[in-house]
């Protein structure tokens, strides 16, 4: 079930489209495009158009930090001791009214068995502060240690708007606009809190929440609900009152006018899974792309050239990186020969061993750096520069300068290769994640003062570009924005044979398949989902793999699996859970729908028929990264898909008419 109402057409992009559960879709491939086009080829934006060379199995896609607009986004919490900490004094409730709202997409009822979603007790119980917490049982609205407001429990694997008003002496707790519990006559006077808790209690190591949190907003003397209402169908905003407001960017922040730090605490995860469509269709001059990097090998080079030799101008080394784990050591750009010497050192542009963001470079005889003290924290997309001004290096971070050092002289052109998401020629410093919007401009220090506007959008070739490295050359695309996917072997494009667009997705069934980096909003857990897709098969008889993970128990969808004749979904090293009988043909599409809805009921559809019988699954899937094409190590495809979608919720549960044509970009 949606959250959200949706419209069959788009107000933003008149004459396209629509889909009503957009927010819910995680994986969107139409195969367009280019016939032969894959994910390997890099492009430099800049007028010098330099030839980049890929190493290891660098790719590109969508995901990048315009992939939705502010506001629009959300934050994933593993339930594993994971929180957000606002560890500053806050303006006490004390007697006036005052709203807390939020959307939450709960996996479970918490690895403790409960889950406390906000908390601002400041670490004792028994302070007269809001709580709102839930279990199997309830959703409850807590203070001075005792239950105040208690209303039936959250539905999991959906997302709900939550919001609790005090009006006068009147406090109400809602789910989805309507009314929940008890009204509770409400006299307290509530405390300053020194710290607020989301994700977690703030004095007990447990009760920590599993599943996606969005749009936190706290206003002081307004209750803005009073009695039914329908949620806001965009991101909350920052009107009068407004005390807190996160959980909704491309980065950990509030969006407050107090701009309250962010303690993170745990992997929680910025994610683009959020209550909040995309509504208008992939862009890449307005959502761009980034280059992923798995931290084995990953990278692009790009020859030396007289273009990269700094001298002794003003000059600007910047990108958005979103990193996901490996060494805290990461080169995001950087000119430097193999040994690492610091005088072969052109310019660098990285973290340190401390995953300190800073900038480098072997000036007038010495190695000259400005280092910040700030760490640079994992799962959230951060613009860092840094630049040379007259005789001062400086280093930024997020719209802020970090650090500077004095400098005089020239920098020594070190006529080695440069490098994105690598250092020494790819031997160090590897990138663990995503870089986006990669730019070396020589001969200007673009930002220069102690404070600067995040960039809003993909960089562009200004005057002086050296280099410009957008990402966004990927033949194959997800149109959610959500992922990057490699392409192995020769997986490509195909323009041949296509059901809709311009191409379709092929596999050769040796060696193809697209591969997608771990992410959240592509992990099947407990949840519904439907998974979907034209295929056509060269390959009727054979064991072949259409969607699976590569780790034991991560969900796998094949045709034909132990045995002929099938279509089979399982847990890779377990079992076959559930299979029916279908005899494939060669060329000829069908629609193929594997189905799981909030019953745990598993469906499987063939042009829209029901093939074989409802069966039952209520296994969790292991987290895993996601195949198309294949399983890990053998059951390879072959054959034709197109228009591959992946859903989080039950699209179909009963016979349907297959899709006329192509799916929507956008929802409404």
């Amino acid at each position: 079930m949606d959250l959200l109402p949706m419209l069959a057409a788009a107000a933003g992009n008149a004459g396209e489209e629509a889909d009503e559960d957009f927010a819910n879709t995680v994986l969107l491939l139409h195969g367009d495009g280019t016939n032969g086009a894959q994910n390997n080829t890099f492009l430099d934006s800049s007028t010098n158009n330099f030839t980049i060379t890929r190493n290891g199995n660098t790719t590109q896609g969508t995901f990048s930090p315009f992939s939705k607009s502010d506001g629009a986004w959300a934050n994933y919490f593993s339930g594993s001791s994971t929180g957000i900490l606002i560890n500053t004094s806050l303006t006490a409730i004390s007697t006036s009214d005052f709203t807390i709202e939020l959307w939450v997409y709960p996996i479970s009822y918490g690895i403790s068995g409960l889950s406390c979603l906000y908390d601002e007790r400041s670490g004792s119980v028994s302070a007269l502060a809001p709580c709102i917490y839930f279990d199997a049982s309830g959703l409850y609205y807590f203070t001075n240690n005792g239950a105040q407001i208690t209303a039936s429990t959250l539905t999991l694997n959906t997302f709900s708007h939550i919001a609790v008003c005090r009006s006068g002496s009147s406090t109400k707790m809602f789910v989805n606009g309507t009314q929940v519990g008890s009204t509770y006559t409400d006299t307290l006077t509530y405390v300053a809190p020194s710290y607020l808790y989301l994700g977690r209690f703030s004095n007990v190591g447990t009760y920590f929440t599993q599943g996606y949190i969005s749009n936190v907003r706290r206003v002081l003397g307004t209750a803005l609900y009073t009695t039914s209402f329908t949620p806001s169908t965009t991101p909350l905003t920052a009107i009068s009152g407004t005390s807190v407001l996160t959980c909704q960017s491309n980065r950990f922040k509030d969006n407050s006018t107090n701009n309250y730090a962010l303690t993170i605490e745990g992997n929680v995860k910025v994610t683009l899974f959020s209550p909040f469509p995309i509504t208008t269709a992939y862009s890449p001059s307005v959502n761009g792309g980034a280059g992923y990097f798995d931290g084995s090998g990953d990278y692009i080079s790009i020859p030396d050239n007289a273009a990269f030799a700094l001298g002794s101008n003003d000059w600007t080394l910047e990108c958005w990186v979103y990193i996901t784990g490996g060494n805290n050591a990461q080169v995001f750009i950087g000119q430097y020969a193999a040994s690492g010497a610091d005088s072969t050192i052109g310019f660098l542009l990285g973290t340190n061993a401390s995953q300190y963001p800073y900038i480098a470079s072997y000036i007038n005889g010495s190695y000259q750096a400005a280092t910040s003290s700030t760490v640079l924290s994992l799962n959230q997309w951060h613009h860092v520069a840094g630049t040379r001004s007259g005789s001062t290096l400086g280093i930024f971070l997020n719209g802020n300068r970090l650090a500077t050092t004095t400098v005089s002289g020239s920098s020594v052109d070190s006529t080695a290769i440069v490098t994105v998401g690598a250092g020494q020629s790819g031997s160090a410093g590897l990138v663990t994640g995503y870089v986006s919007s990669a730019r070396l401009v020589n001969g200007t220090a673009i930002y220069d003062s102690a404070t600067y506007t995040v960039p809003a959008s993909p960089l562009t070739a200004v005057t002086n570009t050296s280099l410009l490295c957008n990402f966004t050359n990927a033949g194959i695309l997800d149109n959610t924005c959500f992922n990057a996917l490699e392409t192995v072997g020769n997986a490509q494009i195909d323009t041949t044979t296509k059901k809709y667009g311009t191409g379709s997705l092929s596999f050769d069934g040796t060696g193809d398949n697209l591969t997608i980096a771990s992410n959240p909003s592509v992990w099947f857990g407990s949840g519904a989902f439907t998974i979907e897709m034209w295929l056509y098969p060269n390959d009727a008889a054979s064991e072949q793999m259409l969607v699976a993970g590569s780790d034991t128990g991560s969900l796998f969808l094949g045709m034909n699996i132990d045995g002929a004749n099938r279509i089979a979904l399982g847990r890779k090293g377990v079992a076959v859970d559930n299979q029916v009988s279908y005899t494939y043909s060669t060329g000829a599409w069908i629609h193929l729908a594997c189905v799981r809805d909030s019953s745990n009921n598993i469906y499987f559809f063939v042009d829209g028929t029901q093939v074989g019988s409802t069966g039952t699954n209520s296994n969790s899937f292991t987290n895993s990264t996601l195949n198309i094409g294949f399983e890990p190590t053998q059951k390879y495809f072959n054959g034709f898909i197109d228009d591959l979608r992946i859903s989080r919720i039950a699209r179909y549960t009963t016979t349907f008419t297959s899709p006329t044509k192509a799916f929507p970009d956008l929802g409404e």
